[in-house]
């Protein structure tokens, strides 16, 4: 062979294994996207579930409410004003009253107890044979309105 054959091939250089910096960063960004939409779907289940245990507080404060007025022949009295159920302060008659009476053993609180803000369960005994409960909900997924109390009675 002479010396300019061997000149004119070229050797075309072989790839080596693995990833080009582009194709990481492809990758990468994908999964980002995927983990977003991920994130949004459990944070949207999550507030649902909020809500769901909420109905379900509800229920069970109801029905200590008529345990208590069958013992009682009254519903637990306010003071005039309502309570926030759970509240920390001494304020809330209400559950060391349903508890004394037996009529549960402990009240439940909203699951982000908040009794300066929306997110508690607010008693009003408005007379001795009434009383109205009042909790608000995250999401319009339950058919209710997030920026309107729900409103419960007997």
């Amino acid at each position: 062979m002479s010396a300019v054959s061997k000149c004119s091939v070229m050797r075309i250089p072989r790839r080596r294994g693995g990833f080009t910096i582009i194709e990481l960063l492809v990758v990468i960004a994908i999964l980002a996207v995927l983990f977003s939409a991920v994130i949004a779907i459990l944070s949207g289940a999550r507030t649902k579930s909020r809500d769901a245990r909420r109905e379900t507080d509800i229920k069970t404060i109801q029905n200590a409410l008529e345990l208590y007025l069958t013992n009682a022949r009254v519903y637990p009295a306010t003071g005039g004003g309502g309570v926030c159920l759970g509240a920390t302060d001494g304020s809330d008659t209400v559950s060391p009253a349903l508890i004394a009476a037996e009529a549960i053993g402990r009240v439940p609180k909203d699951p982000q107890h908040d009794c300066g803000g929306n997110l508690h369960y607010h008693y009003t005994a408005t007379d001795p044979s009434t009383y109205i409960l009042r909790f608000y909900v995250e999401t319009a997924s339950t058919g209710r309105d997030p920026s309107q109390p729900v409103t419960v009675g007997p």
